[in-house]
């Protein structure tokens, strides 16, 4: 489902893309965009081959997103099941303020699309949403270089390629 949100917002950034540069064949330029997101998409499901597999969970002692994370997102899509805004959260530090809470990330529009989406949240989902926002952190860095002028030409597609990967994997 996430690959799905991805895949729209990467077409956004192409419209806009294709409307900044109107002297090449918009067929070009889509072609070439297309083929860099989706090698980038291609370079990231790589990167996580054994995680999206399932042989292995990242980070491997959980970090946050098991300690935090992943108890507060599952309580936030409980409520969302529930019919609830969950304005407290009774389990976190003998309770506290959750919708108001930066942390709990409730009102962060991918955050709120996936419990909306996915009521039945599970830690596979957290990791999707991870690897989800590294692509989409390839893309948007992709996208900006390609904005860049050197002269009076954009970047070429490869420098950007792989100032999207730098930027992505550091």
């Amino acid at each position: 489902m996430g690959s799905l949100v991805v895949g729209g917002l990467w077409l956004l950034v192409l419209t806009v893309l294709i409307r900044r540069a109107p002297r090449q064949p918009r067929a070009r330029i889509l072609a070439g965009d297309v083929l860099a997101g989706g090698l980038l998409f291609l370079l990231t499901m790589g990167f996580f081959w054994r995680t999206l597999s399932g042989d292995v969970f990242q980070p491997a002692d959980g970090g946050d997103l098991v300690s935090f994370l992943f108890p507060t997102y599952r309580f936030a899509a409980e409520q969302i099941r529930h019919g609830l805004l969950p304005l407290w959260n009774p389990h976190l530090y003998g309770g506290a303020p959750f919708i108001s809470d930066i942390q709990a990330g409730f009102l962060y529009p991918p955050n709120f699309l996936l419990f909306l989406l996915k009521p039945d949240f599970d830690y596979a989902v957290l990791q999707w949403m991870s690897i989800g926002h590294l692509y989409w952190a390839g893309l948007g860095m992709y996208v900006l270089l390609r904005g860049l002028k050197v002269g009076a030409e954009p970047l070429s597609r490869p420098a950007a390629l792989l100032g999207a990967v730098a930027f992505q994997y550091s």
